[in-house]
């Protein structure tokens, strides 16, 4: 099952939330860091909260956005992560809930970011608009090559 915090529900998760966006985003800036948190609690972004049967089970963090280049809004995942492995089933089993969420919106496309290949085989179950790799380059390393 797949629950949204309201915003006076988030401080209560701070120490999960934290993890997600570590474990998710390696290199987030405690700024950065500190701007999700300010649009979860102004209800920009939305946080979720899986459980299976009464455990936790992992947690999630989506924004909509107005994306210019594909003309519509969309369900974008910011971070996903479950202690014990499971996010990606975890999200699987709340995708009735996320996309009844984003069609109430008026979002057209759910996407999100993935170097995991459990992740890029079952996105392939569903009609892909568009596929794409990101990368994330550290600006100060010299290239390797001449």
């Amino acid at each position: 099952m797949l629950v949204k915090l309201l915003p006076n529900q988030i401080p209560a998760y701070q120490d999960v939330i934290n993890e997600a966006i570590d474990k998710s985003m390696p290199h987030c800036e405690d700024r950065i860091k500190s701007n999700i948190y300010q649009e979860l609690l102004l209800e920009t972004s939305q946080c979720w909260i899986a459980y299976k049967d009464d455990d936790f089970e992992g947690v999630g963090i989506t924004q909509i956005r107005e994306e210019s280049s594909v003309g519509a809004k969309t369900f974008t995942l910011l971070c996903m992560y479950a202690p014990n492995g499971t996010e990606l089933q975890s999200f699987i089993d709340g995708w009735p809930t996320l996309q009844k969420f984003g069609k109430a919106h008026g979002c057209k496309i759910f996407d999100f970011y993935s170097s995991n290949k459990e992740a890029i085989k079952y996105a392939r179950y569903f009609d892909i608009v568009w596929e794409t790799t990101y990368f994330q380059i550290n600006i100060d390393k010299d290239r390797g090559y001449e």
